[in-house]
């Protein structure tokens, strides 16, 4: 994700990146749904007490620089009202939000987990292809407008469509162990699908565009499925400590790419450097920092508590 939004990226890199990224945090996540009948309430809570409370405490963090700006008199109360909005609704769109833009898919989880988690509860035995089918009328729907919805309901009715696929490889997947011959052949063909059905434009999720036509919407998809595929292949191989330690700190990447994103671009054009990849390492350590930063600053409050309540 850091590299998809590093400025000055070549476009083929950006359009292999677009092709398949986003639709890879949705399949997972399908994957990893669980269908059950059991505490409907409790886990619609729990699930946004974990991305939409997160989701709104970032965002208004990234807002702080803008609150500053508005009592400065650098940006007007519409301005400023217009980001915050747009922060707490998930708006996909830079210019309606406090540079904290890729939060968007932390609410459309939310709204597609809802989605799943209510089905589960009552139409259980058909709940893959009832989200399967608020996938194609999602896409159907990204053709006619380019309204996002509250919550981006209208992106997250698209990426059911990822979801449902997430949620059908896990049941193949659950029925048969499959040999090494079938995992390498698998593969092979995603890597063919990928290099070889390539579009000029590809599948961006925070525009919600799959295709313009039926034909390029599905080459899209079948381009995401593929490149999701491959991601998760690697992920396997280098399955290590740090991508779990990654893993579990991405709403910190997610919350303030585009803040360090800003913050690297006027210090590389001070020492007068102009090249993505420096751009791509600086934000990198810089967002590695903040994580760093952020498990201290919990290590620190919580010593100070503990002592706190030994003292009392």
């Amino acid at each position: 994700m850091i590299l998809g939004h590093t400025p000055g990226l070549p476009s083929y890199i950006y359009n292999y990146i677009y092709s398949f990224h986003m639709p890879a945090f949705f399949i997972l996540s399908g994957f990893l749904f669980t269908l059950s009948k059991e505490n409907t309430y409790g886990k619609i809570k729990s699930k946004f007490k974990r991305l939409i409370f997160p989701a709104w405490g970032y965002g208004l963090i990234c807002g702080i620089p803008f609150l500053l700006m508005l009592a400065t008199g650098k940006i007007d109360t519409s301005t400023f009202l217009n980001k915050l909005l747009g922060t707490l609704t998930g708006y996909p769109s830079v210019t309606n939000t406090f540079n904290s833009t890729p939060l968007w898919f932390l609410f459309s989880l939310f709204t597609v987990e809802f989605l799943a988690i209510l089905l589960s509860a009552n139409k259980r035995r058909y709940t893959i292809a009832i989200i399967a089918s608020f996938g194609i009328a999602g896409f159907i729907i990204s053709t006619q407008t380019s309204n996002f919805g509250l919550f981006n309901v209208f992106i997250s009715m698209t990426s059911c469509l990822f979801f449902a696929f997430g949620m059908l490889i896990k049941i193949f997947y659950n029925q048969k162990e499959y040999n090494k011959e079938f995992y390498a052949t698998m593969l092979f063909v995603a890597v063919l699908l990928f290099i070889t059905l390539q579009q000029n434009k590809p599948l961006e999720l925070a525009k919600n565009y799959i295709g313009e036509t039926t034909l390029t919407a599905t080459i899209n998809v079948l381009v995401a499925i593929s490149g999701s595929i491959i991601l998760y292949y690697i992920s396997y191989l280098l399955s290590s400590k740090a991508l779990g330690w990654l893993g579990v700190n991405t709403i910190i990447i997610i919350a303030f790419n585009y803040h360090c994103n800003s913050f690297t671009s006027k210090i590389l054009q001070l020492i007068n450097i102009n090249h993505w990849v420096i751009h791509f390492i600086v934000t990198t350590i810089l967002l590695l920092t903040l994580i760093v930063l952020k498990k201290n600053l919990i290590r620190l409050v919580q010593n100070i508590t503990t002592k706190k309540y030994s003292l009392e």
